[in-house]
């Protein structure tokens, strides 16, 4: 019975990984220093509304033993709140955080999919589609923004297409990081993106 769990959980962690975001990349998009520095007059409230898994899928250019050599699952999961954590980054730095404001903002991830493309076995590009329902309530719990977003994003955060966004300060170097930890970073980019195009003017 042991060596049959055991075997089941190896086969599990083989084809999907959940995702765990941590805010270590998207606490450094925008104005760091604004976040820290400036006075903050306005606050926000942030829902945090209950979460559900998200199955992010896999596709790829290349067969399935080069993935499993790099370490990459064949699909991967998260925690439709995650977006709350780029959420709190993205708003501390024009508003105080609060349980009692007049606006309440919250957002999920509703879908998603990772593509990846190698190039002689090695890694060369990852695309990630996101899409997240953004929402806006004031205090009454009327809804002043419910909106669905789309984001694609690649791993050189779209420089050389239509999509790039200024904002983005650092390179993306694929000796640095490991596939799993890439992908984690873009996620948390592609979200703050999202949000930075659709919050900038305010609430």
């Amino acid at each position: 019975m042991k060596k049959i769990l055991i075997m089941l959980s190896i086969t599990l962690s083989l084809f999907a990984t959940e995702i765990q975001l941590s805010g270590s990349y998207s606490s450094n998009l925008g104005n760091p220093f604004k976040s820290i520095y400036s006075k903050k007059i306005k606050s926000v409230s942030i829902d945090s509304i209950q979460s559900k898994l998200v199955k992010l899928s896999v596709s790829s250019d290349y067969e399935s033993s080069v993935t499993e050599f790099h370490n990459v699952k064949d699909e991967y999961s998260i925690q439709s709140n995650s977006c709350l954590i780029v959420l709190k980054d993205y708003l501390t730095q024009d508003y105080l955080i609060s349980n009692n404001a007049n606006k309440i903002v919250s957002c999920v991830i509703e879908s998603g999919s990772i593509d990846l493309e190698y190039q002689e076995e090695s890694l060369s590009n990852i695309q990630i589609k996101l899409n997240i329902n953004l929402v806006v309530l004031d205090r009454n719990g009327d809804i002043l923004l419910d909106k669905k977003i789309s984001n694609s994003i690649n791993s050189d955060y779209n420089k050389k297409g239509d999509n790039f966004d200024s904002m983005i300060t650092f390179d993306f170097d694929f000796e640095r990081l490991k596939p799993e930890e890439k992908i984690n970073e873009m996620i948390e980019v592609s979200l703050f993106q999202m949000l930075n195009k659709n919050l900038r003017k305010g609430l």
